[in-house]
């Protein structure tokens, strides 16, 4: 009976009793966990598998980084006019069926194209989910909410990447390939999740210009 209550208590205390946050933070774990997988073989398969130079790997996401940082401003700016739940859920689940094309990949041009549109992606769903923390809290609880968020993402990416260390073992073509399928899987799942969050009104007229300015 002690264990059972203990357990109980233990449960009541890491996973949240409200439910916007609660879908958030299981929408976080998938896809957290995905790319756990995604970041520990990326690199290793295209170069030892699809047989793409380590300087172009990199090049093509350095290029990927840097254009997804320019969507992050107007991104804020569509939740803002739009709300965030919808388009996290579209980027979320779009950046999944990139990563399945991401398969078929075995070029320079294309692995830097897709690149670029998971990027975009990836900083859209990420710029919505700031902005739905914002919505859930103000002051201490939000910056709380952001730390369970973060410990949250830690330990999906840890996770992730133990079972990547499967493909690792097995080092073959396929055990790569599973893995990216199982990234893109956790993408649309995560998005699915996510779209259960509660819908937040949009805080400003849709009719108002987009600007790229930070300031």
């Amino acid at each position: 009976m002690n264990i059972t209550r203990g357990l109980g208590q233990w449960t009541a205390r890491i996973i949240p009793a409200d439910h916007a946050k609660r879908t958030m933070s299981l929408s976080t774990l998938i896809n957290t966990f995905g790319n756990g997988l995604f970041m520990t073989i990326e690199v290793i398969y295209f170069t030892l598998i699809v047989g793409l130079s380590p300087t172009k790997v990199a090049l093509a996401l350095s290029i990927a980084g840097g254009v997804a940082l320019s969507v992050s401003v107007p991104a804020g700016h569509i939740s803002d006019r739009f709300g965030p739940r919808d388009i996290a859920a579209l980027a979320m689940i779009l950046e999944g069926f990139l990563m399945f094309a991401l398969l078929s990949v075995h070029t320079y041009l294309p692995f830097l194209l897709v690149n670029i549109g998971m990027g975009i992606l990836g900083n859209i769903s990420q710029t919505m989910r700031m902005a739905t923390i914002a919505k859930l809290g103000e002051g201490e609880e939000r910056v709380a909410i952001r730390a369970y968020q973060r410990a949250i993402t830690n330990f999906g990416i840890s996770l992730g990447t133990v079972f990547a260390g499967i493909a690792l073992a097995v080092n073959t073509p396929l055990g790569y390939q599973l893995m990216l399928a199982g990234d893109a899987v956790t993408f649309i799942l995560a998005g699915v999740v996510f779209r259960r969050m509660p819908y937040m009104e949009p805080t400003v007229e849709r009719g108002e210009p987009i600007s790229f300015q930070a300031l």
